[in-house]
C-alpha cells in the first residue's frame, strides 16, 4: 500500500534536503581541490620558469611542442591499449571530438608571443583543450575484464608478447583519461544542477507528490497525464533524485523510488 500523497509530498521535500547538502559539499570539494591537483601539476612547470640556466632556457623554448608530443603519445596508447577491447557505443563520436581538441591545442601551441609575455596564461590557456581531448577520450575508454601485466604480478616484463606491453598501456591511459573525464563530468554536474541549487517550492512537492503516487498505485494514464502537464524542470529532477526512471510507454518507479512511496520491493 503506497503512502499517502502528503506523506510522500514530505518524504520528497527530505529526500531532496538530503541530496541538496550532498551536492554542495561534493561541489565545494571539486572546486577547491580541482585547482589544487592541477597546481601541482604544474609546480615542475614553475621551477623550470625560474631556473634561468642555458640549457633549460633552450628546454623552455621547445616545451610547449614537448607537451604536444606527450599529448600525442597519449593518444597512440589509448588505441594501442585498445587494440584488443571492444569500445563503447558511441565511441566513433568522442574520439573525434578528443581529436577535435588535440588539434586546438597543437594549433595553440604556435602562440609563441603568448608564451613569452605571459608564459603561466599561457599553460593555463592551452591545459584547458589538453584535459578536453583527455576526457574525451575517457568517454571512449572501456576497462577490460582481466589484464596481463607480465611475470610476477606485473613486476617482470614478459619478453615473449606484446600482450602485458599493450594491457599496461591500457590500464595506463585509463588511469589519466578517466581522471580527465571525472573533472569535466564533475563540474558539468555541478553547473548543470540549477533545480538542485535553487531548491524544491511547494508547487513542486505537491506536484512530485502527486507523480510519485500515481504510479505507486499503478495508476498508469493518471501518471501519464500528470507527467504530460507538468514542468521538464520537475520530471528532471524526479529523474535525478533516483526516484524515478524511463520506461517503455512512459516512467515508473526506481526502487529507490518504491521505498520512499512505501511500496515494496517485490510487486
Amino acid at each position: 500500500m503506497a503512502h499517502s500523497p502528503e506523506t510522500i509530498r514530505q518524504k520528497l521535500v527530505e529526500e531532496h534536503a538530503v541530496t541538496r547538502r550532498d551536492g554542495i559539499v561534493f561541489a565545494v570539494t571539486t572546486v577547491v581541490l580541482t585547482p589544487v591537483a592541477l597546481g601541482l601539476l604544474a609546480l615542475p612547470i614553475l621551477f623550470l620558469m625560474a631556473d634561468s640556466s642555458e640549457r633549460v632556457a633552450e628546454f623552455r623554448q621547445r616545451a610547449p611542442f614537448i607537451a604536444d608530443g606527450a599529448l600525442v603519445l597519449l593518444f597512440v596508447l589509448f588505441f594501442v591499449g585498445s587494440l584488443n577491447s571492444n569500445l563503447p557505443k558511441g565511441a566513433g563520436r568522442s574520439i573525434a571530438i578528443a581529436f577535435g581538441w588535440l588539434g586546438a591545442a597543437v594549433v595553440f601551441s604556435f602562440a609563441q608571443m603568448l608564451y613569452d609575455a605571459m608564459p603561466v596564461i599561457f599553460w593555463i590557456t592551452w591545459a584547458i583543450p589538453a584535459l578536453l581531448a583527455l576526457a574525451s577520450l575517457g568517454n571512449a575508454y572501456e576497462p577490460r575484464d582481466d589484464y596481463y601485466l607480465g611475470w610476477g604480478r606485473g613486476m617482470v616484463n614478459d619478453p615473449f608478447t606484446l600482450r602485458d606491453d599493450v594491457d599496461r598501456a591500457h590500464v595506463t591511459i585509463g588511469f589519466i583519461v578517466t581522471f580527465a573525464s571525472m573533472i569535466f563530468r564533475s563540474f558539468a554536474g555541478i553547473f548543470g544542477s540549477a533545480w538542485l541549487w535553487r531548491g524544491i517550492t511547494d508547487e513542486e512537492a505537491s506536484d512530485g507528490a502527486e507523480i510519485l503516487h500515481a504510479l505507486a498505485s499503478h495508476a498508469s494514464a493518471k501518471a501519464a497525464l500528470l507527467m504530460k502537464e507538468a514542468p521538464a524542470a520537475l520530471l528532471r529532477m524526479l529523474v535525478k533524485l533516483e526516484l524515478v526512471k524511463p520506461a517503455k510507454g512512459g516512467a515508473e518507479l526506481t526502487s529507490k523510488g518504491e521505498k520512499l512511496t512505501g511500496v515494496s520491493s517485490v510487486l
